[in-house]
């Protein structure tokens, strides 16, 4: 496999070159969807990325229903805005090494991809698979050694169920990891409230798509909870990719906490939701 700079993560998928595998019939037919315009790669510099710019029609989705979709959203796929304020489908894998071209993970992370837009199309929740805490497969790595041998402080609250403390963010903050079937969960809670002033909840979540945009692995998601709205960041790890893809999903829940959490905080404030819609959000300029 042909390695891609990450300059070419434009180039759509008919122009990929066929020792990226994606010029097959087979590769184009899974991802030929009608909620994408275009699907591009790029597998370089330690990562492999897919993306996809949404059609107008999901594009004009409300903000708020994009982050309800990533909330069931599989593997590391997500709904975001790039910082034009357009939308995209995406997904990033971790590679093994700086070198690595992603062909062993080009496959899982298609079919991945596949499945998310199939969620985005039919616009509504899909269901999650396994009971919350369950016990951890035969075939699932030890996810408390994996965190101990790499730094990371965690506790073992019951079978299939773990909080990890997170490193360099304002206030303490975990992510809580649950086993269910055969995917790890990780979530890290930043927010709830019952109702907000339409300013602010169109403010937190065209922040809250922009910061999916911005980092890797992880996106944020908003669920109902107990009558409230919650705003999470989550991913989904399959219990194959943990011992290669956990850290890297914990360092980028922990950055994307220290990016979020005050200014989710802050934006809760009329104000100052109304002088972000002034400078960040296309349209409202």
């Amino acid at each position: 496999m042909t390695l891609v700079s990450d300059r070419t993560f434009c180039a759509p998928t008919q122009s990929l070159p066929p020792s990226l595998g994606l010029a097959g019939a087979g590769c184009r037919q899974n991802l030929r969807v009608s909620a994408l315009q275009s699907v591009s790669l790029c597998a370089g510099r330690g990562w492999l990325q897919l993306d996809a710019r949404l059609s107008v029609e999901k594009a004009q989705k409300k903000p708020e229903r994009l982050l309800a979709v990533n909330a069931w959203l599989p593997g590391t796929a997500k709904c975001c805005l790039d910082t034009s304020g357009k939308a995209h489908l995406r997904l990033e894998l971790p590679l093994s090494f700086p070198e690595d071209d992603g062909e062993q993970r080009l496959q899982p992370a298609l079919d991945c991809m596949r499945q998310a837009l199939r969620v985005v199309e039919q616009g509504e929740a899909g269901s999650d698979t396994g009971d919350a805490g369950e016990a951890p497969p035969t075939n699932a790595p030890d996810v408390k050694a994996l965190c101990l041998e790499a730094g990371w402080p965690i506790i073992e609250r019951a079978p299939g169920r773990w909080a990890v403390e997170l490193e360099g963010v304002p206030s303490f903050s975990q992510a809580e990891i649950v086993m269910q079937g055969e995917t790890l969960h990780l979530a890290v809670f930043l927010a709830e409230w019952k109702t907000l002033p339409e300013s602010c909840s169109e403010a937190i979540a065209h922040l809250l798509l922009t910061a999916s945009g911005a980092f890797r692995m992880i996106r944020a998601a908003l669920q109902p909870a107990d009558g409230m709205q919650r705003a999470l960041l989550l991913t989904r790890l399959p219990v194959t990719d943990v011992e290669t893809d956990l850290l890297h999903a914990l360092r980028a829940l922990s950055v994307g906490a220290a990016a979020t959490l005050q200014e989710v905080e802050a934006l809760r404030n009329p104000a100052i939701a109304q002088e972000y819609q002034a400078m960040a959000i296309p349209g409202l300029r």
